[in-house]
C-alpha cells in the first residue's frame, strides 16, 4: 500500500497544497503545478500532443487553478475539483508526493 500523508492542507489564498509525510516532513506544491500534472486521460493526452508539436496557448485555453473542493478517494488518492468543472483526475498519494518532492528540489 502506498504511503498516506499524515496531514493535508490546502491554502487557496497562497495557492499551494501542503502535505506532511513520515519520511520527508512537510512538503508544498503550488496548485498550478498540481493542475498542470493532472493524471486524467484527457490531460495526459493533451500533454502528449503538446510535446509532439509546438502550440500557442491562449488565455482561454489555460486551465483554472482555482480549487472548488478536494475529496479523498479511499485510502490512496485525492480528487481535486477545479472551478472550471474539471474533476476527473485522481491524484494518488504517491503522485502528489513526487510532485511536492520535485517542487522542493527546484527551491
Amino acid at each position: 500500500m502506498a504511503e498516506k500523508p499524515k496531514r493535508i492542507r490546502v491554502d487557496r489564498a497562497r495557492g499551494w497544497l501542503e502535505t506532511e509525510w513520515a519520511d520527508e516532513g512537510v512538503l508544498r506544491v503550488m496548485l498550478h503545478e498540481v493542475r498542470k500534472a493532472c493524471p486524467c486521460a484527457l490531460c495526459e493526452g493533451l500533454r502528449a500532443k503538446q510535446a509532439a508539436q509546438l502550440q500557442m496557448i491562449t488565455t482561454d485555453q489555460t486551465p483554472s487553478v482555482d480549487l472548488a473542493d478536494v475529496v479523498p478517494v479511499g485510502n490512496y488518492a485525492l480528487q481535486f475539483r477545479w472551478t472550471d468543472g474539471h474533476d476527473t483526475g485522481l491524484y494518488t498519494y504517491s503522485h502528489l508526493k513526487q510532485l511536492a518532492l520535485a517542487a522542493s528540489s527546484r527551491g
